[in-house]
C-alpha cells in the first residue's frame, strides 16, 4: 500500500517493528510518514500525593481499555516511604473491580484474543518479583487480572508490555524518580500525581515524553485539540485533531510576483526590491 503511487502520505499506528517497515517503505518513495508507536509510560507519584490519589491514578491508567492502549501505565514510580500505603490502596481498588463482558456494565473486559492474553501473561511471569493482582476474572474468555509487579530491576522493564501489567519502582529523591521515568527509549506519555501543582509541573517538564499529564489519568485528561507528539521510539511527528489534517493536506503558498508594486503603483523592474 505504501508503495502505490496514488498514496502520497502515510499515517501508521502500531508496534515498533511495523513502524520501522512502514517508514522504510515511505523513505523509498520520499513520502511523509506519521508514526504512532508504542509506549512504556511512567507515573511519578510526588511525595505530597496522598495514597488514595496515587492509587486511583495508577489503577485508572492500568485498566483503561483493559490495559491495551499505548498510553497506559508501564511503570509506577513511588516514594519509598509511602510505597506500601499506595499499593494497599491500589490492591483494594483492583479487588473491587468487576470483570466481565462490557455490555454487563463491568469495569474490566477481556484482552483482544487468546494469543495476546498468553503473550501478556508470559511477559508478566518473566518479570519475576511479587505480583499484586487481586481482581477476580471469569474462568472463560481472554480475561487477565490487572497486575502491579514489585521487586523488578528497572533495567529489565524498558520494553512495552501492552496489557494490564505495570512494574513498581520506589525512589528516594526526585532526581532518582526522573531518571527512572526516562529509563526507556520510548517517549509517548508521562504522568505526575501530586498535591502541589507547581512542583508536579516542574517534574513533568523533566520527563522525556511528547505528552505529560499532571493529575490526569483518563483518555480525555487534556483538551481535545491538544497535540500528541511522539518522542524517541514512540514514533515520528505529531498526531492530533488539527495536526493530522495539516499532515495530510500539506502547506501551499500561492502568490503574485511584485504584488506590492502592482497595487501601490510603483514602477519596479525585475530584480528590484519591492
Amino acid at each position: 500500500m505504501t508503495g502505490d503511487p496514488r498514496v502520497r502520505a502515510v499515517s501508521f499506528t502500531g508496534g515498533a517493528a511495523g513502524g520501522a517497515s512502514v517508514a522504510a517503505a515511505c523513505a523509498a518513495g520520499l513520502k511523509p510518514v506519521q508514526l504512532g508507536l508504542g509506549g512504556n509510560n511512567p507515573l511519578i507519584v510526588m511525595p505530597d500525593a496522598g495514597p488514595g490519589r496515587a492509587a486511583r491514578a495508577a489503577v485508572d491508567l492500568l485498566t483503561t481499555l483493559n490495559g491495551q492502549w499505548c498510553r497506559g501505565l508501564g511503570r509506577l514510580i513511588l516514594p519509598a516511604d509511602i510505597q506500601d500505603a499506595v499499593l494497599d490502596e491500589a490492591a483494594g481498588r483492583l479487588e473491587a473491580l468487576r470483570a466481565g463482558p462490557p455490555l454487563d456494565d463491568s469495569g474490566l473486559g477481556p484482552l483482544v484474543h487468546s494469543r495476546h492474553r498468553a503473550l501478556v501473561e508470559g511477559r508478566r511471569d518473566a518479570l519475576g518479583g511479587r505480583v499484586i493482582a487481586p481482581t477476580k476474572v471469569p474462568a472463560e474468555g481472554n480475561y487477565l487480572a490487572p497486575a502491579l509487579v514489585t521487586g523488578v530491576d528497572p533495567a529489565r522493564v524498558t520494553e512495552e508490555i501492552f496489557g494490564p501489567v505495570a512494574t513498581v519502582h520506589p525512589y528516594r529523591t526526585l532526581d532518582e524518580a526522573v531518571d527512572l521515568a526516562n529509563g526507556t527509549g520510548y517517549g509517548l506519555e508521562g504522568h505526575v500525581a501530586g498535591t502541589d501543582e507547581d512542583a508536579a509541573l516542574a517534574v513533568a517538564g523533566r520527563i522525556r515524553a511528547g505528552e505529560v499529564k499532571v493529575n490526569g489519568s483518563s483518555v480525555m485528561s487534556l483538551h481535545l485539540f491538544a497535540p500528541r507528539p511522539a518522542w524517541g521510539a514512540s514514533g515520528l511527528g505529531e498526531e492530533g485533531t488539527a495536526e493530522t489534517f495539516r499532515f495530510f493536506t500539506n502547506p501551499q503558498v500561492v502568490g503574485v510576483e511584485n504584488a506590492y508594486a502592482l497595487h501601490s503603483g510603483d514602477d519596479l523592474r525585475p530584480g528590484d526590491d519591492a
